[in-house]
This record gives C-alpha cells, structure tokens and sequence, in this order.
C-alpha cells in the first residue's frame, strides 16, 4: 500500500503479501507462487533551507536496502520507479545484484518507468537525482519490486494415523517440487564437471528451470560447453562469464526432451524413485579452481501411485494393531488420514481413485509346530537327517495353503528369502506337514533352523511374517558327530606291521580325515607313553584346505627313545562331541641305529716320551650318542692289545656365548622368588653348565607384544645373540590375529641375520577345560578365549614351518590345570617359571644334543719293550645305543715299525764298466732293499753332482744316467730311509767315455747333356726342325765312416736354372746318396750360369756343411732350321716329324771349344780346375744331325746364336758301331 511522503526525507511503501502458487486438480498444473512484496523506500533529495526560501542540492542519490533471501532465487521481477522530473531535472537509476551476497555484478541502469530483472537472490538500487536550478528538484515516490519463485511443500507425510509421521503411507523428506541444488562430481586432469539433479522419476517439468554457475579462475579464455543430459544447451566464451557467474534459462521443452526415465535411487515410505538429470560443463581451457552451482530452480509436478509397494496396507494393518491389537478384535469402522509438511502457504493434496477393499474374514492363526526325525519328535538333528515340520492352524482349516522357509538364524544374509516351500495337508495327524533334508548344508554347519510360514486361507487371506525377526520357532541343528574317515602316519625310517621306527630328529607326519569332509574340529596326535600315560605329547593338528585333511607334524629328540603309543582325537569344542581312534600304524618305536662316523687314526712317537706311541683318533658323532673309541694293536710274535682310549670334543660346531629373552611379565621375574629361579635364570644357568660365559640379555616388557619386539631389533642385534626365547603369553591377548600374521614373520625373518636359533612358545589349551565342557581346578577356558589362542597356534605354526631357525615350544595349560602355577595377581610363581624353563629345556637340549661334534680321543703305549717289527692299528667307535662306526679304511687304520739301529737297507751296483762308452744316455742296474719294507731314498750323482732322487722300489732296478762328456767318470749311488734314523749306504763304478763316432763324407759329381730334335714343326711362322738340348748333374755322396747320416742339398746352394733333389736322405756306413739336378734349353734360361752345388750333414740342433761342386753351365736358345736350308736337298728330312736325339758332332764340340776359348781366361780356369774329375755324359745321337761336319764357325755361331755348353776335360770319339747303340760315352 502507498506510504506517507516527508520533506526532504524518505517515502516508504509496505510490501504487500503475495499469493501461493495454484495446487493442480485433474489435468491442470501448479500455478507460479508469488512473493510476499518487500518494503519500498522513495528519497525526495531535499533538505531545510533558509527561512522562506526553497533551496534544493544541485545533486543526490539514493541507496536503497538489499532486498531478497538468502537460497531463494528471485524469478521474472520487475521493478518500477514512479517519479516526478521537472524541466532541467533528471533521475538516472542503477541496480546490482548477486547470486550468494558476495559477488555482485557491477551497476547496472534499469528503465525508470519499468524494467525486467535478471534472476538474482539479493538486489539492491540507487537512484541519482540532480537539477541545475536549486529551485527545483525532481521526486521519486517509491520502487515498485515485484519477485516471483517457486515454493516447496517439505518434510511431506501421508499416514493412516491421528499423528503424522505414525503410519505412513508416504513420506518425502526432501523438497517436494522444487530442486534447488544438485552435487557435483569433478574429473581429473582438467576433465569436465557434472552437476546431478536429482528429481522423481514420476514428475515431469512444469516450467523454464534457472541453473547458475560460477566459474573459475581461467589462465586463457576460450569456449565452455553446457549440455543437459548430453544434449548441449549452451556455448559461451570463458571472457564473457562475468565473475559473479551466469545464470542459466533451460526452457521446458529442453527439460521435456531430455527428463530422464530410469530411476538410480529409491527411498523413503511409498517407494519414491528418483533419477539423475545431469547438467556438465566441459572446457579444454587451463583454470584454477572449480566450477560450483550454488543455487537452481527447477520447478517439476509429481504425480506418485501410492499403495502398490503395501504401505497403504501397511499402515492400515499398523494402525489396526496399534487401537485394536488384531483385525479380529478391531471395531472402529472409518480410518484418520493425516497429511503433514512444511510450506510457505497452505496447500492441498489430492488423493485420486483412493480405494480401499476390506474383508471380513481373520487370517489362519498357526496353533502348534513339531518337528520329527524317523518318526520321533524331537528338538535337535544333525546334518543328514531328514526333518519332518508338522504344523497345525486354528480350526484344523484343511484348505489354506501354506509356504515356508527353514533357515539358520546365524547365516540369514537377505530378506525376503529367494524361493518357498509349500506344505501339504496331512488327514491323519490334521496337520500341514513339510520335509527338510538336512545334507544340503555342509558337514560341520550348525545353526539354530527357524521357521518363517506363508499362511493363506481360502478366502485369500495371509498370514506372512513382518519381518527376519518374526519367526515361529527353531530346530537346533547340529554338524555331522565327529568321526574319523582316514588316518595317516608317515615319515617314518621303516614300518613294520602297526610299528613305525623312527629316528630321533625324524619329522614324523600324521594325517587325518573326518566323515562328511568337516573342516571345524579341534584334531591332535597324542603320543603316549604305555608304562607311563600321564607322559603324553600332544600334536595338534591344522586343517589343509588344499588336501582337505587336518595336518601335524613333530619330531622326537634322543631323550624319547624308546616305545609309544599314537593315538588321534576330533573334538567339536563347541559342542563337547569328540572321538578317539587308532590308526593303522597305532606305535612308534624310536631307535638309534645312525652309527658314529670314523675319521683318522694316527700313531706317531711321543714328543716327550720317545719310547712310546701318541695315539689320536678321531670320529664325528652327536652329543647324544654319548660314543667311545679304542683300539685294537696287532704286531709281531703275536701281539694283540685293546687300549681305550679318553674321549674329548675338538671342534663343536654350536657355540653359545650370548641367550637373549624375550616376553612380559614372566620374562620379567614377576612372581618368583629369587632371580635364579625366574624362567629366564633357569634356563641361563642351564646353558653356562654346557657352555661357560654365557651371557644373558633379557629384553621384556610388560606388553611383550611382536611390535615391541620389533622395535626392540637394535638391542637383540647389538646381544648378537647365539639363542633367543620368546615367550609371547601377553601378546596371545594383546595382538588381534591380523598383527600376528602381518609381524611375526617380519620379526623373525629380521632376527634370522642374527644366526640365532629362536625358541618360541606357543600355547596348547586342552579342549576338555572349555567352560561348557568342563573345568579344572583352577576353573575353565572361555570358548573364545580358546579358539583365539588355536588360531594364533595355528598361525605361529604355519609361520615356523618354513623357517628352519624357529624352533617353536608347547607350553602347558596354566590356568585350569595347574593353579599352582599362579599367584593371587596372575604371576608365575617358582612353579610356573620352572613348568616354563623346563619346556624352553626341552627343546634347547634336546636340539643341541643332536648336533655332531668332532670327538677326539688319545692315549699312549708304551715301545720300550716290544719286539721290532711292524704293528698294525685299528680303531673302533661305538655310541651308547650299540651302533659301531663303519671302518675308515681298508686294512689298518694306521701301523708303525719298530726298526733295528742300522743293517736295514742294502745297496749294489750291478752294471760293469763297459770297454766303449760314449757320451750321453747310459742305463744302470742296481740292487736296493729295505729288509724291513721301509721307504727308501736314493740318490745318484756323477763326479760328486747330484743328478738324480727317486724312491726305488725294493728288489732290482735300473736307471738312466747321461754322460756329460769324454773322459773318466764316477757314478755314486746313495741309499737311505726317511722312515727311520740309520746309516745310509753307497756304491759307485767308474767309467771312461770316448768321443762318438760321425759320418765321413765323399762327394762325386757328373754332368752330361741330351739333345732332341723335332722335325717339320712350326716355329715363329716357319716350318723346320727345332732342337732343344737337356742338362743333367748327378752328385753321389758316400759316407765312409762308422755311423749314418743324413744329406741335403744346402739352402745356400747355387743352382738356378737347374732343379735338384730337395729332399734330405738318409746315408747308412759304407753307403752312398744320389742327388740330381737338370735344367732344359729354352729363351729363359739361355746364357752361362755359375752353379754351387753345397751339401750339408742334417743334426737335431744345427746343420754342418759338408762341402759342395760348382761348375759352369752354358744353356742356349732352341735351335732352328727351315726346310730346304740344308745342302743336298731334304735328303736329312723326316717325312713323318719324327724328333732326333742326338749327341754332338766332332766339330760342334770343337766350335763349342773355340768358343769357349773366346770367352776367357775364367772359363779355361774352370776347365783345369776340373781336370782331374771324370764325367759321363750319355746321350741318344741321330745320325742325321744337324749339325754338319763341313759346317764352319762362322755359320755354326750365327745360326745358334748362342754357346753350346759342352765343357769336358777330354773328347773321346766313338766308333760308328757305338753310335748305331744309340749309347755313347765321354770320358
């Protein structure tokens, strides 16, 4: 309504009401809820002046309040200034507005007489009037705002009930049709944003929904995508997002086309389905910050059937049960139904074909259930029984139908049950009766089966249970009675009969099976000693899933040998049900039969006693042996002796020097009376009578938990401990099951590096002082207490069998058992920490007495009266157990010789002087003995100087020696023996060596040539006759002297163009070598050649010359003769081309002759020099030659062009009777 308007000050308008959003009836909609109307504020910018005049301000301006709510977002407003501006007067108005009431948008101008608003939740106004005559001023009369919003109805409830919320039909505890936010969920990297809305699946858009959003702080600017349920609604560059955000407009048809139809979620009273409208906003843009949507509105009609889910039902049968107990006794005839919620106006709501049908009939009502096993009622089965259910309903109504579910109480994992049985009616006993097979269920399942029924009449009414809780009532079904199906025992050395023989340290295996394959019992091995029952060693044993058998094993130490019974137990521990049996192998005999081994024996004389023998034997054997050698002396004349010898170890392998404790309380002393008696001093004292100085470390707390002892690491490794005990009795309670297998093997894995070997204990509780079983006198086990401590035992076992360094400890029941153990504050006493120390003992000693140690024994006999001679040794180790070490060696294990002083050893040289001796390798004979089989030395010198040491063999013998050079020799032999001080004894033989005879050598040379001809033969475009000519050497070597030899042609040699013998030969005495060399005429090798013919004698070392021949050597070119050339025609022609052989004719020699003479006084030099030599040249000689008698020089030189090599000390000429031989001979 209009305000009142004062001079100079403000004109305020009262808002006025506004109305409630129109409720929908039949096919209509909501109408758009109006706002109550904010206050209005005008300013008339004028103020008191002078006395009687009107003086206004040339400028003013006017700030309105901020009008709006927080989390409302202000829809579709308008606002209107009416005002009053006279003529030289204006009024400029502006506006802001903001989204949450920190960021607001810059000022903005808006139309005086009118102007629609952006969405905003908060906004405020400011006018600015001003006039240029203070005379005048112009006036706004007010701001005319008119918002609009969508309203809820919230906290919605429909109930059966003269209360709300008592019976619900429907409950809605969220916004009913409005949504005004959503949750956001962010990608990584950049990735975009998603904004879920969640509306009713049923609902649908009644209107345009507003979303905003706030951007973030972008580094670049570029394009952002919006998209509503994929489809995208906006594009919009980052720059032109205004800090305060934008505030999106969806339309109704955009909302229609993408409102989603598939609910994600259900909740509340009525089954309200809801689903996922998601609105993401995606950019490839780098930002900081987020994206955020702190405010929506998206209006929406729902339209929910109620009832089909039961809650109208429900909450009628509630409220029945509520006024009246029962419909049997219920006698209102109308129901209340009450609506409740909280909205800004009241609203209706319409219930549309509400229909209710009521029967007036009373559900079955179930008067007796029984349960029966082979006809016999009972209250308990077990698995495989068949379990007959007989249920009866009041007035024996034969014609219900009736479905139930049999089902353990502890293992019920959903409700409803999956499927039903249905019983059938049985006419004898007037009852519905259904079957149960029990062996569906495994064999250790045991529960308490509760009964749930379905029950309908024939008028369609139902009796069904209201819930899990609301069973009938319940069978206790127990798990298949404990039974053995197979026993096993294995690892053992041998098995005879029921007998296994084992040794001590023998891991032996035991096995067993339950009927029905059940995995939950309690299962041991019990050891028992026949002539002493109370003498029992308790195995327990661990399922095996893989091999579905319950597994154990042990082993005995030397202190159990001897004869025990094996017994194996099932115990149900809840259930107190247990069975004993026996298995095929029902004893365990354990023996010894590992013999000590035997080392050396040695038998030497006594340093100090010199007429007696030190005797050390040694042999390996474990402490628990308790073994012993001697020895058995054999010798001359008969002589036998057993000599025991003391015993002593050498060489322990386990050295403890330092025992470190760790545990709580008892490990602390707590309760004992003295140090010496706690569970740590015993067994400290106990190790320092086996080993002395050892030392103790004992690192306890009160917790003594596996943390503890793992940050205690530093203190153990700093010990370096040789035995550590761990005693975890507070951390069996302290330490959940999870620590134990997460920390034990850290633990003891991190304490392997210290070499120790770890004793740990670990709990054993008897089964039979389980409280529901039974108790002893110091009371009983909680059955959680004992299955708690199964489990960590069970755990600590799993862990210790694959670690060779842990050796784990049963320790007794402390409680029920044995109350002596305790005092009246829960410590040890003297007895508890002695029943501890003595386990801990046990296994200490046990396992130390079965390492083996080096034993050593000695003793001394005395020699002075025994007969010389040798004496054979031989020891034997015996343990306690009778075992005998196999023998060492063949023979005696070690002898020794009693000599006489000297006369033992005898020495001759048999080899003689020989009568010719060169020098180097000479073989002697000679004769050494020992008479007593002693080692003999000898050494054999030449002149004094040592050349040989060798050990002969008794008997004769020879031996190679190597003369150095001509001469007299003396070859010395020195015989001695290290085995005993005696003299030693020498013989020699002198010898003279004269040089070695060497070959002698003779050298015999030759030379002749042989000439061919071929005729009518093409050379150099020409047919004629060639000849060509062959030159041979021949060189014989004898050798005159007494010994062979072997020759060859000298490397140095000279003898190119000829080609001679390169091999080397062997020459015999008296016997002679042929060597050869030949060369053949041709344009290569023409022309005088100079030859050196050197031998040499071949040697291992170097090679000797033995001399040589040189000559000379004149080759010439071919010879060749054109047919026709000839006087007299071709009388000397060969039709056929036959080639001549032929020597030269007498006056070729003398042309050669000439020649040579032409050549100088070298040649003739070589001629004389040669004179005394005689050589042969044999040659096949063509009577036909070429060579003319009547040829002169002249033509003879200038056809050949060349020397013919002819060079002898005399020509003989042959008789033509020789020449027709074809031989002929020069000498």
């Amino acid at each position: 309504m209009p305000g009142q308007i004062t001079n100079n000050g403000a004109m305020q308008a009262n808002g006025g009401s506004g109305g409630a959003r129109g409720a929908p009836y039949g096919s209509g909609v909501y109408g758009t809820a109006g706002n109550n109307g904010y206050n209005g504020y005008a300013f008339t910018g004028t103020f008191s002046g002078l006395t009687g005049i009107t003086a206004y301000h040339y400028n003013g301006n006017f700030t309105s309040p901020i009008f709006g709510q927080q989390g409302m977002l202000q829809l579709n407003s308008t606002v209107a200034v009416p005002n009053n501006q006279p003529v030289n007067t204006s009024i400029v108005g502006t506006y802001h507005y903001s989204i949450d009431g920190t960021v607001w948008s810059p000022w903005l101008p808006f139309n005086l007489s009118g102007e629609s608003m952006p969405p905003f939740v908060f906004i405020q106004f400011r006018l600015w009037l001003s006039t240029t005559n203070n005379s005048t001023t112009p006036t706004a009369s007010g701001i005319n705002l008119n918002m609009s919003n969508w309203q809820s109805i919230d906290d919605f409830d429909l109930s059966i009930s003269q209360t709300p919320m008592l019976n619900p039909i429907i409950t809605f505890s969220q916004e009913l049709g409005v949504v005004r936010s959503s949750t956001a969920t962010y990608s990584q990297w950049g990735g975009p944003t998603t904004f879920h809305m969640y509306i009713p699946t049923n609902s649908t858009p009644i209107d345009t929904a507003w979303f905003h959003l706030s951007p973030p702080q972008f580094s670049s600017h570029g394009n952002v995508q919006i998209s509503l349920g994929g489809k995208d609604i906006l594009t919009i560059n980052s720059s032109n997002i205004p800090e305060m955000g934008i505030t999106i407009e969806i339309n109704k048809s955009v909302l229609e086309a993408q409102w989603p139809t598939s609910p994600s979620i259900n909740n509340g009273i009525g089954g309200i389905a809801w689903s996922d409208l998601p609105i993401t906003v995606s950019t490839s843009l780098g930002y900081m910050g987020s994206f955020s949507n702190p405010l929506m509105v998206l209006p929406y009609r729902l339209t929910q059937t109620l009832g089909s889910n039961g809650s109208i039902v429900n909450a009628l049968n509630n409220y029945v049960s509520q006024t009246s107990g029962s419909w049997t006794f219920a006698t209102f005839s109308t129901f209340p139904v009450i609506c409740s919620g909280g909205a800004l106006d009241t609203h209706s709501i319409l219930l549309d074909a509400l229909m209710v049908n009521f029967i007036d009939d009373i559900s079955p009502v179930v008067t007796n259930i029984s349960f029966y096993v082979d006809g016999q009622e009972v209250s308990e089965a077990r698995i495989g029984d068949i379990v007959e259910i007989r249920v009866r309903v009041f007035g024996n109504e034969s014609d219900a139908s009736i479905e139930w579910n049999f089902q353990g109480l502890g293992s019920i994992s959903s409700w409803p049950p999956s499927s039903l049985s249905s019983m059938t009616w049985d006419t004898l006993h007037n009852s519905y009766h259904g079957y149960y097979d029990t062996s569906q269920h495994s064999s250790e399942y045991g529960d308490s089966m509760a009964l749930w029924l379905w029950l309908t009449d024939a008028e369609g009414n139902l009796r069904s249970p209201s819930g899990v809780s609301a069973w009938y009532t319940f069978l206790v079904l127990k798990p298949v009675y404990p039974e053995f199906k197979t026993l096993e025992v294995s690892g053992c050395n041998d098995v005879v009969v029921i007998i296994c023989n084992a040794e001590a340290e023998t891991e032996i295996e035991f096995q067993a099976s339950a009927v029905g394959g059940r995995p939950d019992f309690a299962a041991f091995t019990h050891i028992v000693n026949p002539s002493n029952t109370s003498e029992d060693f308790v195995i327990p044993l661990f399922w095996n899933e893989s091999s579905n058998m319950y597994e154990g094993s042990t082993s005995f130490t030397s202190a159990e040998l001897g004869w025990w019974d094996i017994m194996f137990r099932f115990i149900d521990v809840n259930r107190a049900e247990d069975v004993w049996s026996n298995a095929s192998i029902s004893k365990l005999h354990l023996i010894d039969e590992t013999a000590p081994v035997e080392g050396t024996l040695v038998v030497e004389m006594d340093q100090s006693e010199p007429s007696s023998w030190s005797i050390n034997g040694e042999w390996l054997a474990t402490i628990a042996d308790n073994s012993s050698a001697s020895i058995s002396v054999n010798g001359p004349n008969n002589y036998e002796a057993s000599i025991p010898l003391s015993t002593s170890i050498v060489n322990d392998p386990m050295n403890v020097t330092s025992y470190v404790a760790l545990g709580s309380t008892e490990t602390m002393g707590y309760g004992a009376s003295s140090p010496e008696n706690t569970v740590t001093g015993l067994i400290h004292g106990q190790l320092n009578q086996t080993w002395s100085d050892v030392t103790l470390t004992n690192i306890s707390d009160s917790w003594g938990t596996v943390q503890n002892f793992i940050d205690k690491e530093y203190e153990i490794f700093y010990a370096n401990p040789d035995i550590i005990t761990i005693i975890p009795l507070r951390d069996y309670i302290s330490s959940s099951t999870s620590v134990w297998r997460l920390n034990y093997p850290i633990l003891l894995d991190d304490l392997a590096s210290t070499g120790a070997q770890i004793y740990i204990g670990v709990l054993q509780l008897d089964p039979d002082y389980v409280c529901h079983i039974a108790s002893g006198p110091g009371g009983c086990h909680s059955f959680g207490e004992y299955e708690m401590v199964i489990e960590k035992t069970e755990i600590i076992t799993e862990i210790a069998s694959t670690r060779p360094w842990v050796t784990l400890v049963p320790l007794s029941d402390d409680g029920p058992e044995h109350p002596e153990w305790l005092d009246s504050n829960d410590d040890f006493t003297d007895a508890g920490h002695a029943s501890l120390a003595a386990s801990f003992l046990h296994m200490i000693e046990g396992g130390s007495s079965m390492r083996t140690v080096n034993y050593e024994g000695r003793n001394l006999i005395d020699t002075s009266n025994l007969a010389p001679g040798t004496y054979e040794f031989e020891m034997e180790v015996v343990d306690e157990a009778g075992n005998v070490a196999l023998d060492a060696m063949e023979g005696a294990d070690a002898t020794q010789f009693i000599a006489p002083a000297n006369g033992i050893l005898e020495l001759s040289i048999l080899t003689t002087a020989p009568s010719v001796l060169h020098p180097g390798e000479f073989e002697i004979d000679y004769n050494a003995e020992c008479i007593i089989g002693c080692t003999m030395l000898l050494q054999v010198s030449i002149d004094g100087e040592i050349v040989q040491t060798l050990q002969p063999t008794s008997g004769a013998n020879s031996i190679k020696v190597s003369i150095p050079s001509i001469g007299t020799h003396t070859v010395s032999m020195t015989l001695s023996t290290p085995d005993w001080n005696v003299s030693f004894i020498t013989d020699t033989l002198d010898i003279y060596a004269t040089p070695a005879p060497v070959p002698e050598w003779h050298i015999a040379c030759t030379y002749h040539e042989e000439e061919v001809t071929q005729y009518g033969v093409a050379y150099k475009g020409e047919i004629g006759n060639l000849t060509t000519s062959a030159h041979y050497i021949e060189c014989s070597l004898t050798n005159s002297g007494e010994v062979s030899g072997i020759v060859q042609v000298s490397p140095d040699a000279v003898t190119s163009p000829f080609d001679c013998t390169s091999s080397a030969l062997a020459v015999s005495p008296d016997g002679r070598a042929l060597f050869y060399c030949t060369a053949e005429e041709s344009d290569e090798t023409t022309g005088i050649h100079q030859l050196s013919i050197a031998f040499e004698e071949v040697n291992d070392t170097e090679n000797n010359s033995i001399g040589g021949w040189d000559t000379t050597s004149v080759l010439v070119s071919p010879r060749f003769e054109t047919v026709g050339q000839e006087d007299g025609g071709d009388s000397n022609q060969v039709d056929d081309g036959s080639t001549d052989v032929s020597s030269k004719s007498p006056i070729t020699w003398l042309m050669s002759a000439i020649i040579l003479l032409l050549i100088g006084i070298g040649g003739i030099s070589v001629m004389f020099a040669m004179r005394d030599r005689k050589e042969e040249t044999i040659g096949v000689v063509n009577v036909d030659s070429l060579f003319k008698d009547d040829a002169s020089l002249d033509s003879e030189l200038s056809t050949s062009e060349t020397l013919h090599p002819s060079i002898t000390e005399q020509q003989e000429t042959n008789s033509q009777e020789d020449l027709q031989t074809d031989e002929v001979k020069w000498e």
